[in-house]
């Protein structure tokens, strides 16, 4: 039973009313992308829920932008988890013309396919009011989660027993969590200098926020996937797979502890970065802090993750991490930055 409180000192905030947000985006999505209304309606649910606790204080316009976007993202996640789209080779020749859409949404790729119509639609609404550095930024995080599904679907078929490092710099890339980072710029009109964007230390802060988003979403949604069948690995299955000799109860453990290490990790990152800090970082670390806790919050009631009857749905906060070890997590790909802590 999952009954480890979870760490996170840091405060949420209010989240708006998504009910007008839901109506749209529905409407939208079923005009472009049509498909079963029950499936449609639980899409625009999750799509804007996300965004409204994501985004909490992005003006109403951007957020039904932004909306619309993350709607559309469920309906792709959807398309690729039942194999409409095809196998990996020919999911990929779709997520990669879905990528030069969103860049050029006139490409013209892909002819009359409901779902890159309605990408289209969603490129040409942000780049209306998006900056072109915002853009850039949004397209090449789109990039590398469209290559992530691509890197997540190829490891499926092949049945690798992947590595917890792997899975791992795998998973950020497929969950999207850079584009989430992107649109949380956009939604409060930030345009985080080059250098302070590209700063290995903010790098770090902003790598370790998604993992640590990455890795409550796992633990939040097991419960459902346990129960549906899900056959898609999460961490705690990655960490049975290389570790028989642990119950499900021991890797969820293990699992929670490299969480909480990331997360104090990402205090004492954020924390450094803000000692000398102009309003923009400081308004970007602000952003960052909200998706951690909007993301908890979100995947806590969200149906689409959590069975809302599990006991993971309804675990509490704690200001204290499960495991206090300073030093770098078991994960390689990780491991950097903490060369970055106090610097």
């Amino acid at each position: 039973m999952d009954s480890e409180p979870v760490f996170c000192p840091l405060t949420p905030v209010p989240y708006p009313p998504s009910g007008r947000l839901v109506q749209a985006a529905a409407e939208w999505l079923g005009r472009l992308s049509p498909g079963p209304a029950q499936k449609l309606t639980m899409q625009a649910v999750a799509g804007t829920e996300l965004c409204t606790h994501f985004f909490p204080e992005s003006p109403t316009d951007r957020l039904l932008s932004l909306s619309k976007h993350s709607v559309w993202s469920f309906q792709l996640d959807d398309l690729l988890e039942s194999g409409e789209l095809g196998g990996p080779a020919e999911a990929a020749t779709v997520l990669l013309a879905l990528v030069r859409i969103m860049e050029a949404p006139e490409a013209g790729l892909l002819g009359d396919l409901p779902l890159a119509v309605a990408c289209a639609d969603v490129a040409r609404d942000l780049w209306s009011w998006a900056s072109p550095v915002q853009m850039d930024r949004f397209t090449a995080t789109f990039r590398e989660w469209m290559d992530g599904f691509i890197w997540e679907s190829a490891l499926r078929e092949r049945q690798d027993d992947v590595s917890l490092n792997t899975y791992m710099a795998m998973r950020v890339l497929a969950a999207g969590s850079a584009n989430a980072v992107a649109m949380a710029c956009m939604a409060v009109g930030l345009e985080l200098p080059a250098r302070q964007w590209h700063d290995p230390a903010v790098v770090a802060a902003r790598e370790a926020a998604m993992a640590v988003a990455v890795l409550d979403n796992d633990r939040y949604s097991r419960a459902k996937s346990v129960e549906s069948g899900d056959e898609a690995p999460d961490v705690v299955d990655v960490i049975l797979r290389r570790n028989p000799d642990l119950c499900p109860e021991q890797a969820l453990t293990e699992a929670v502890a490299i969480r909480d290490r990331v997360m104090a990790l990402y205090l004492r990152l954020s924390a450094g970065l803000r000692r000398d800090a102009d309003e923009a970082l400081l308004t970007y670390l602000r952003c960052l802090d909200l998706l951690i806790t909007g993301n908890l919050d979100f995947g806590a009631t969200c149906l689409r993750y959590v069975d809302p009857t599990a006991p993971s749905a309804g675990l509490p906060w704690s200001d204290k991490p499960s495991d206090s070890t300073p030093g770098p997590v078991p994960i390689p790909a990780f491991a950097w930055w903490w060369d970055h802590v106090d610097r």
